[in-house]
């Protein structure tokens, strides 16, 4: 994934809507025909898949923590395989949506 910061980040700003993220395809993919709709329909399912593993994991995570079913989730015992899953579902969620957004820069 390739990001540059713009002018304005790099004077100190650090703000993600001044950073510049590049297109998420490439002009020869850009150039085939279905390429890019075949590319968003599998990053959304992509995302779709690991929010529900997230959701899935909160949700057993919750069952055993004292903070209960409305409290934040805090534990990260590393031990604990549901809490390896709901963190790594949770960095899968950040890139299938960093993707999503590089495909949005697209000119469709």
């Amino acid at each position: 994934i390739h990001t540059k910061p713009s002018a304005a980040a790099s004077s100190g700003a650090t703000s993600d809507q001044q950073q510049h993220v590049d297109p998420g395809l490439c002009e020869r993919c850009l150039a085939e025909d279905d390429t890019r709709k075949a590319v968003q329909i599998a990053v959304t399912a992509e995302a779709s898949d690991a929010a529900s593993k997230v959701c899935n994991a909160q949700s057993a995570c919750r069952s055993c923590h004292s903070g209960g079913q409305l409290g934040a989730v805090v534990c990260e015992n590393g031990e604990c395989p549901v809490v390896y899953a709901r963190l790594s579902g949770e960095r899968q969620v950040a890139t299938a949506e960093h993707k999503l957004l590089r495909l949005e820069r697209l000119d469709w």
